[in-house]
């Protein structure tokens, strides 16, 4: 009886071994490995120096393309000086198909503990006091160039720009205005010069958006990533606060539908965010201009007080969120990685470890009593 409680007690010491082991292993077939896009990346920014080449302004040494550092949340970007930080974009900006509808925002808002931050925009979603944004479900940069100057208006001093998304698909009904990647670099640029002319003193973060695992965008997806780093090094030459900020290594297991990130994904789109505000130069974060916005019960519209209720549920654009897609989302990644719809196979290899345990501790318990049975049967 010793021997069989002691095997048993090594059974049960070992089990929480395999079963890290066994999420080690499920963890990295999830993982995506490294994309082609990411390599593209850095061959043409080494093709133009980029990490030779820097920006002197306002005596601070800038980079023309800011890569996340994996800094520690909570660490102060500027104490004493308000953050008025706009988020302008799509449906990603939104928050589409997050549990909270806050999006990466909640997020952001948490790292920046340690600084006073105030997020302007005329839009609202999610459950915060001030889930305030300039993005638009299912639109194209277009659309926000021509929506997003009453935002503007507002004086942000930071500026979060991931857009370009919906100019990507060949959905027609979508992209209005065609899905070259070049047409649609040259918009970002006019819209860029729309923030710079209205908030000239506001910090414009330009992001080179996210994978996706849809075949038929990820082509072009991949060369606006590109220009995008290009359009942000023109601007930040003429003496503009513009920098580009890279967000192809952002994983795509972390997506929900290949366009819309999971809440695991928006959380971390959040830390990519905070990571890239932190390595502005402190002297570019001046106090913004004017007052805070007016927000409800201070005269504000009520289009500002939060989503209407009598509104149905946005169409999220770009590749609607289906829950049942998980067939589709994986063969989608390819070999890339495997989107975040592998929970039947994590389920059933957990199941696989709970029944192997179960015949072992069964075998162990045959082999030791089957002798005291079989003279107990021969009495």
């Amino acid at each position: 009886m010793k021997a069989l409680l002691n095997t048993i007690a090594v059974l049960c010491l070992l089990c929480p071994t395999i079963k890290a082991v066994s999420l080690r292993v499920i963890d990295a077939r999830l993982q995506p490995r490294n994309t082609t896009v990411s390599q593209s990346v850095l061959a043409v920014l080494t093709k133009h120096d980029r990490r030779d080449v820097e920006l002197s302004l306002n005596t601070s040494v800038v980079p023309l393309l800011l890569e996340r550092t994996g800094i520690t949340p909570g660490q102060g970007v500027k104490p004493g000086t308000k953050l008025r930080i706009l988020c302008v974009g799509d449906s990603i900006t939104v928050g589409a198909a997050s549990g909270d509808g806050n999006g990466y925002r909640l997020q952001l808002r948490n790292n920046l503990s340690n600084d006073n931050v105030v997020f302007a925009g005329t839009e609202f979603s999610g459950g915060m006091a001030d889930g305030y944004f300039a993005a638009w479900t299912g639109k194209t940069i277009q659309y926000v160039t021509d929506h997003v100057k009453p935002s503007l208006e507002q004086r942000p001093n930071i500026i979060l720009l991931h857009l370009g998304t919906n100019d990507m698909t060949e959905n027609s009904a979508i992209s209005t205005e065609g899905n070259d990647p070049s047409g649609a670099a040259q918009r970002l640029g006019n819209l860029i010069d729309q923030m710079i002319a209205l908030c000239p003193d506001a910090i414009i973060m330009v992001a080179m958006i996210i994978n996706t695992c849809d075949p038929s965008q990820a082509p072009q997806t991949q060369r606006y990533q590109l220009l995008v780093a290009k359009i942000a090094q023109q601007y930040s030459s003429k003496g503009h606060k513009v920098i580009a900020v890279d967000f192809t290594t952002f994983p795509i297991s972390q997506l929900r539908d290949c366009i819309h990130p999971a809440d695991e994904g928006y959380r971390e789109m959040g830390h990519y965010w905070y990571d890239f505000i932190t390595q502005i130069p402190r002297d570019w974060i001046q106090e913004p201009v004017g007052p805070d916005p007016r927000r409800a019960g201070a005269g504000d519209s009520k289009s500002n007080s939060g989503p209407d209720p009598n509104i149905p549920p946005p169409n999220f654009g770009t590749n609607p969120v289906q829950p049942n897609s998980t067939d589709t989302v994986a063969n989608a990644a390819g070999t890339e990685g495997r989107a975040c719809c592998n929970d039947l196979f994590v389920t059933g290899y957990l199941w696989f470890l709970v029944f192997q345990h179960c015949f072992i501790l069964y075998s162990i318990l045959y082999s030791f009593l089957s002798p005291f049975l079989g003279k107990r049967s021969s009495l």
